[in-house]
């Protein structure tokens, strides 16, 4: 698809991620695609064209086509009496039609699904008109299945409360089975790093009680994933990048992995990272430095022949230079906090603006969970950066996206950042992050803790609408 993207000028180069999204929603339709007059139209065309020549389609390509090939009496459908279709909310239109092809040839079909966990809107899913649309078109019988066996009383409550505020819904009665009480708690944070130290406070007095914490996205999870490994918490991240995966805490890593191995690699990439062009480091690469000294004569070089056009990469290259040296000289007597506070400070002095809000870059907090931990630089990146073998392991407190939460359940959730503008998100559809805080408190059995920032910014309305807190 990045290739058909390429052949397509008239599309902006920052809208990569929004085109594809504009694709996959093309594919999910049973609508025609726009016309070639239209800059999205050529793209589309330019990416068929090049599956047809590789002799290549994608899943979304195979559905449509059998779709089209069983309406038209090309191929027939499945021959079977009976068919059950699980999370029917989340259906498209291209899956709704083959599941009516089935029907329409005799298939007696069951859907299973539940309108308010709809929270793949942006994946094309039809939610509650796709489930209508069902009983209507096939005068379908509707049972509502009305008791939940997972959460206490406290939290359906507060659950059903939050959803009755959606106006597109199916209206239901849900009775919870579990007779054992439950919590709500709600606690207020000042910022990011704040609400890592309450997640570590409240998690390490019972860290084997069963506990996932739960965001909206999955850079607000770093923050807590730092705070547990600092203290040696088994956490694992589901379904997401760990934070020292993400572009700042890697290079903050990269640069001192370089220097504690004596290599080029992660140093060069900083440099990238810092603004230096692809053409300044394709020239590094070309005179192949394989350690700290023969890397800052090759800059040392290159700095040397830039013109005045050139100065900010001259400037980035000057400070590296020197700062290097003192680097080394440091790595070498072992002051390993006098390197780690001077790459983090480097780091900052290149980073654009604070990532999260939060009074202390990005960088500070590295700095300072890397300084918590003992022994060498690389036992210490060996042990930030080192995955979970299990993610089953019941012992180890799980981090995850509301939506990659969907479908799990825990004796103790926690979510963060339920503030305006995080949940619901700035510039999206209020009824399906309504649909999605729904999930995401119906992930608890026993205990739900929200927390929210009380600086610069209000908490969610969601919940004032769930009956948590009042007045927001």
């Amino acid at each position: 698809m990045r290739r058909a993207f390429d052949m397509t000028p008239e599309i902006s180069q920052s809208d990569f991620d929004l085109v594809v999204e504009q694709v996959d929603a093309i594919k999910a339709s049973m609508d025609p695609p726009p016309g070639i007059d239209k800059p999205l139209g050529k793209m589309f065309k330019a990416y068929q064209d090049l599956l047809e020549r590789a002799e290549s389609q994608d899943f979304s390509d195979m559905l449509r086509r059998a779709v089209f090939a069983m309406k038209s009496g090309e191929i027939s459908p499945l021959p079977v009496d009976f068919m059950l279709v699980d999370e029917a909310q989340d259906m498209d239109e291209v899956q709704y039609e083959w599941m009516q092809c089935h029907v329409a040839n005799g298939t007696r079909v069951t859907i299973v699904g539940d309108d308010d966990q709809s929270i793949f809107g942006w994946r094309s899913a039809m939610g509650y008109r796709g489930m209508t649309d069902f009983v209507k078109k096939n005068k379908a019988e509707h049972l509502v299945l009305s008791v939940n066996y997972r959460s206490s009383a406290e939290i359906i409550n507060a659950a059903t409360r939050l959803i009755t505020h959606n106006k597109t819904r199916v209206i239901k009665s849900i009775h919870p089975h579990v007779s054992e009480p439950g919590t709500i708690e709600v606690i207020k944070v000042t910022d990011r790093k704040d609400e890592a130290h309450n997640v570590l406070r409240v998690i390490r007095q019972n860290p084997d009680a069963g506990w996932a914490v739960l965001a909206r996205t999955n850079r607000l999870l770093g923050w807590v994933e730092c705070a547990l490994r600092a203290a040696k918490i088994p956490c694992v991240r589901v379904g997401g990048k760990s934070f020292w995966e993400e572009p700042e805490p890697s290079v903050f890593l990269g640069l001192l992995r370089s220097l504690s191995r004596n290599d080029a690699i992660g140093a060069i990439q900083a440099l990238q990272w810092a603004g230096v062009s692809s053409r300044i480091i394709n020239m590094i690469h070309d005179r192949h430095p394989k350690d700290n000294a023969s890397l800052i004569k090759v800059l040392t070089e290159i700095r040397k022949s830039l013109s005045v056009e050139d100065r900010p990469t001259k400037k980035v290259l000057s400070g590296f230079i020197a700062r290097n040296k003192e680097w080394r000289q440091a790595v070498a007597s072992s002051r390993i906090r006098l390197v780690v506070s001077g790459v983090a400070r480097w780091c900052e002095s290149h980073q654009g603006k604070q990532v999260g809000g939060d009074k202390k870059s990005i960088f500070g907090w590295c700095e300072d969970i890397f300084n918590k931990l003992s022994g060498s630089i690389d036992q210490r990146i060996h042990f930030l950066t080192q995955r979970s073998k299990d993610t089953q392991d019941s012992k180890a407190v799980k981090l995850m996206t509301l939506h990659a939460s969907k479908g799990l359940e825990f004796p103790n959730v926690w979510i963060l950042a339920v503030e305006d503008g995080v949940l619901p998100l700035k510039n999206s559809d209020n009824e399906e992050e309504r649909r999605l805080f729904y999930v995401g408190i119906t992930r608890a059995q026993r205990r739900l803790i929200i927390s929210h920032s009380i600086t610069d910014v209000q908490p969610s309305m969601f919940l004032e609408e769930a009956g948590i807190v009042s007045g927001v």
